[in-house]
């Protein structure tokens, strides 16, 4: 097992590039994430925000646990006034490529979908922001 964030967050990237209708993935970390640097043919894109850590809390053991909460924002084009069902079986393919590899190819105790937003945006373009937790061992030599 890696014991660290980096490990965590390429893994993540490598895993969500794999869903074909995803063509864009990247990590960010400003608040505001710039989608008009990204022309329509990058769309769909997932935009994984650098996250926040907080140590576990409610351990027995001597092993330090961290969760590493992340946000994704899944972009997409819909030329219709409402967003079609496409954004629909992008969400499930990203739950479900989560749910088939909660290890992120062993870098990771555990990674779940904690929340998913309604549909934003406005025509043409919308998103979606998911809440993602991953919880890993600390590598208490590298600190």
């Amino acid at each position: 097992m890696a014991e660290n964030r980096r490990d965590i967050l390429s893994g993540l990237v490598t895993l969500f590039q794999s869903i074909s209708e995803i063509k864009t993935v990247v990590r960010h970390y400003a608040d505001d994430f710039d989608i008009t640097q990204y022309s329509e043919s990058d769309l769909p894109l997932l935009a994984i925000r650098e996250p926040a850590e907080t140590p576990e809390d409610e351990l027995t053991s001597l092993r330090a646990v961290m969760n590493l909460e992340l946000k994704l924002r899944l972009y997409f084009v819909s030329w219709g006034y409402t967003p079609t069902s496409d954004y629909e079986t992008l969400m499930k393919k990203i739950r479900d490529k989560a749910g088939s590899d909660f290890t992120v190819n062993n870098t990771a105790i555990a990674m779940w979908i904690r929340e998913v937003s309604p549909v934003e945006g406005r025509l043409p373009l919308y998103w979606v922001e998911f809440g993602l937790v991953c919880k890993y061992y600390l590598d208490q030599t590298a600190t």
